[in-house]
């Protein structure tokens, strides 16, 4: 960890960083950092040696013109002095003598470089020198990260953004739900499947078609209604099926889109998660979406347009 990093301290509420996510997109962590940070080296190994200086005492009897085999003299230890090999012995009779010798051993240790660690150097990172692209949000609500310039600017605004459950949002009006809504995947088989037509309401109706065309304002005004029709009967059990019956004929997941509502008024983000076909489906059928609904998620991401948000990495609360 670089001394930048070290310097900066945790805020108290991303404590949870210290948790297991749920899920961790290594790959993209792993880029993010480098063009961030841009370490200039990396540790590929540690080594660590010692040196022991060991005095033993020798004693052997010869005749003659021979050769002592010292290894095998020290009977057990001859194996830690391998190189010492055959003394010669010239003179007849017997004799005492110390023999020192450097014993030297070395100890190779391998770092540990996991995600989870790399997304901690990251947020370290950007608390020292970039804090102010950094976003603890507990309210999604709040327009103060979803701002043009909050999205345009460089380098990416790195969030950290609480999502409540149902049981918190029960207690308190300052909090919108949880409700996932998948949208689109694309599964191990190589097919894209939009999901959303599946989550139909109590009576059988169907959502209504996406607005496409329109002036800019009219289009964020249809599109935030098309997304309030989704909220207004969302069933976290029928997100979660609709997910799992697509896995179940295409595979695991390479990726897949969320859109959240975040306001009353029917505003969104739009969420991005890779798996990379690496994650079992009921890590974001049930553990992201059923779950999530009741209990509520820890995200973090980095923002783009829209808003929209790549996915770092998911904590359970």
């Amino acid at each position: 960890m670089s001394d930048t990093q070290s310097t900066a301290k945790l805020p108290n509420q991303l404590i949870w960083l210290a948790d297991a996510p749920l899920f961790v997109d290594s790959h993209q962590i792993d880029c993010f950092f480098d063009a961030v940070v841009q370490p200039s080296s990396k540790v590929v190994k540690w080594l660590s040696s010692r040196d022991d200086g060991s005095k033993v005492a020798l004693s052997a009897k010869g005749k003659g013109g021979g050769k002592l085999d010292v290894s095998s003299a020290l009977g057990p230890l001859g194996k830690f002095f391998p190189g010492l090999g055959e003394i010669s012995a010239e003179i007849e009779g017997s004799g005492r003598g110390d023999l020192t010798s450097n014993n030297h051993s070395a100890t190779e240790y391998a770092p540990i470089q996991s995600p989870q660690r790399q997304l901690l150097g990251l947020t370290l990172h950007y608390l020292a020198n970039q804090s102010e692209r950094v976003f603890l949000i507990d309210d999604p609500a709040d327009e103060s990260w979803r701002t043009k310039d909050v999205l345009t600017d460089v380098p990416r605004a790195l969030v950290f953004l609480e999502l409540h459950g149902t049981e918190s949002n029960q207690q308190s009006e300052e909090h919108f739900g949880t409700m996932l809504i998948p949208t689109a995947a694309e599964f191990d088989d190589g097919v894209v499947v939009p999901i959303y037509p599946e989550l139909t309401r109590a009576s059988g109706e169907k959502p209504p078609k996406y607005p496409e065309t329109g002036s800019a304002v009219k289009l964020l005004n249809d599109r935030r209604e098309y997304w309030k029709w989704f909220s207004k009967e969302f069933s976290a059990d029928q997100a979660m099926r609709a997910i799992e019956r697509a896995a179940s004929q295409h595979g695991r997941i390479r990726w897949i889109d969320f859109r959240v509502p975040i306001t009353n008024q029917g505003d969104t983000l739009h969420l991005h998660v890779v798996p990379a076909a690496k994650y079992d489906t009921g890590v974001f059928a049930y553990n992201f979406v059923k779950r999530g609904f009741k209990h509520g998620l820890r995200l973090v991401g980095t923002l783009k347009s829209e808003p929209d948000m790549n996915v770092l990495a998911i904590y359970e609360r």
